[in-house]
């Protein structure tokens, strides 16, 4: 998939989005009168975290390229690498095994 096409099917927040009332979710009883609005939803970011993993995989293997590396530079980002490594070796190992 080349660039253009990840910008088509991309997901934009513009800034006049509020979220989602909390209401909606079930929250830990010590955050429910601090927090009005959930921005994404956990199962957003997981689902996307997977479509990102499938399209790494497909994008590697086009190009016939054996073994993936996951280096994170940002420190705050340890906790996106980690999921995102987590959920490629799931996904490899799901396609290995089918």
């Amino acid at each position: 998939m080349n660039s253009r096409e990840y910008k088509k099917d991309c997901i934009i927040f513009d800034d006049s989005y509020e979220g989602y009332s909390a209401k909606n979710f079930t929250l830990p009883e010590i955050y429910e009168k601090h927090i009005s609005t959930i921005l994404i939803p956990g199962g957003m970011v997981r689902s996307r975290l997977e479509r990102m993993s499938i399209d790494i995989l497909d994008d590697y293997e086009k190009s016939g390229v054996q073994s993936v590396y996951v280096i994170c530079i940002l420190k705050g980002g340890f906790k996106f690498a980690s999921e995102i490594w987590k959920t490629l070796q799931s996904i490899h190992l799901r396609v290995k095994i089918t």
